[in-house]
């Protein structure tokens, strides 16, 4: 991080927020809809704000120097990628606690990483080989489709 100049005192933050909500719920300090009811918020709200509604000023403070090398695509890429876990790891959580069904939630997150694969398929600066994410969009669709199917 320290090469492209980013701030790790977020980042810091965002681990220590998820390790402890994750211990209160272990110990049974926290319940663990307390839990839920504070990450899958957080996971949805934080991955769709920085994918969709201010991906440059939220990447701006991560990474104040956007001259430098920090505004490679690859650095962009991998920045999308992280919003959409967080979105992916929401998926999960709220599809497998509405529905009860852990498959439905795998399919879920399957989903939300597919339509990250196809955002970086379209990616118009995209400077990676297209080949290694269809192999990965080929495999989260066939995850997702079999957990799915595996619901029914």
């Amino acid at each position: 991080m320290e090469k492209f100049g980013a701030d790790k005192g977020q980042l810091l933050g965002f681990i220590v927020t998820l390790g402890a909500v994750g211990e209160l719920s272990r110990r049974g300090i926290m319940p663990a809809s307390w839990a839920f009811n504070i990450m899958v918020p957080f996971f949805l709200f934080t991955g769709f704000m920085i994918d969709r509604l201010m991906p440059q000023q939220i990447m701006a403070q991560f990474v104040p120097d956007m001259s430098g090398p920090a505004s490679t695509p690859l650095i962009k890429s991998l920045f999308l990628n992280f919003s959409f876990t967080k979105l992916a790891l929401g998926l999960f959580l709220l599809t497998t606690k509405l529905t009860g069904n852990t498959g439905l939630g795998l399919a879920a997150l399957c989903a939300g990483f597919l339509v990250n694969i196809a955002m970086l398929l379209c990616a118009p600066d995209y400077a990676g080989d297209k080949s290694g994410l269809a192999f990965w969009a080929v495999l989260q669709a066939t995850l997702g489709g079999l957990a799915f199917m595996n619901e029914k």
